[in-house]
């Protein structure tokens, strides 16, 4: 058996025996968690994971919770965790799970509030610290990296990159050599929510935001769809994109989905399908609204 398999064993194991019915809980909220919200679950062809921030684990008086264990090193917590989040890994080569929870576990912190993928990366958003960790499921002697400190509101991940969303723009990590320096994207203009979807390809980079919402959770204006473009080796706001036509402009921003392809933007949302191009300078609503 390999390092990385016997690693794994391990992790069931401990999760199974010092969790008791969490373990099993783990894969039952999974199933409950990405029915509400798509952006919990993320696929890759070696594993799928889900994102349970509501999760809690352990009770009072009950025995260590391992949170991770990689040979002899083990970060624990002793005491119930409400809603301190979880993640839940199925390897698919051998259909094993993992239970993966916070290394530093807190009530109501909301680890798992969001996940991305790619290849054997994982990134995982904290919630209420707004850290990301970024786990590597090939490297089990580096299993788990803090990649970002404090304020991350969104992720999204390409093939070679992962994407950080905050207040302060967006940060790329290039995942194969995070010694490299980090590359920034300001944020754009007059912008005010940063947790909605991200897509990079060949220089462009697209972030939907919904609109800002008041204290009942209802739409104060419109959603925005911003494109920013890479050159001379700086990320630069472009041009925020606005539907010709659309009844709800509050809901545009909110897309569940946003795509580049070979230099076309196609946002699919509650509102419709909007697919945008780049002619004479400007981008423009190039199809009409589907629905």
């Amino acid at each position: 058996m390999s390092d990385f398999a016997t690693l794994m064993m391990g992790l069931l194991v401990v999760a199974g025996v010092a969790g008791g019915a969490h373990a099993n809980d783990c894969s039952r909220q999974a199933t409950a968690a990405i029915a509400d919200n798509p952006r919990l679950y993320a696929e890759t062809p070696q594993f799928h994971a889900v994102g349970i921030p509501e999760a809690t684990h352990g009770a009072p008086d009950t025995e260590t919770i391992a949170i991770w264990q990689a040979g002899e090193a083990q970060w624990s917590h002793d005491a119930a965790m409400i809603r301190s989040g979880a993640v839940s890994i199925v390897l698919h080569r051998d259909a094993a799970e993992i239970c993966l929870r916070s290394p530093s576990p807190h009530a109501y912190g909301g680890f798992g509030a969001q996940i991305a993928a790619a290849e054997s990366w994982l990134a995982v958003l904290e919630s209420k610290s707004g850290r990301v960790y970024l786990y590597n499921l090939d490297q089990p002697t580096r299993l788990q990296e803090k990649v970002f400190d404090s304020g991350a509101q969104s992720l999204a991940m390409t093939e070679d990159n992962l994407l950080i969303g905050s207040s302060q723009g967006i940060r790329i990590l290039v995942l194969d050599d995070r010694s490299r320096e980090a590359a920034d994207v300001p944020p754009a203009p007059d912008a005010s929510v940063f947790s909605g979807r991200m897509a990079m390809q060949n220089g462009l980079l697209v972030w939907a935001n919904p609109a800002p919402g008041q204290n009942d959770g209802l739409p104060t204006g419109f959603g925005r769809v911003d494109v920013f473009r890479k050159a001379d080796g700086k990320w630069r706001w472009e041009q925020r994109l606005v539907p010709e036509e659309s009844s709800d402009q509050e809901a545009f921003g909110s897309s569940c989905c946003v795509d580049l392809r070979d230099g076309r933007v196609v946002i699919r949302g509650t509102d419709g399908t909007f697919e945008f191009t780049r002619g004479g300078g400007q981008w423009r609503q190039a199809v009409e609204e589907t629905r």
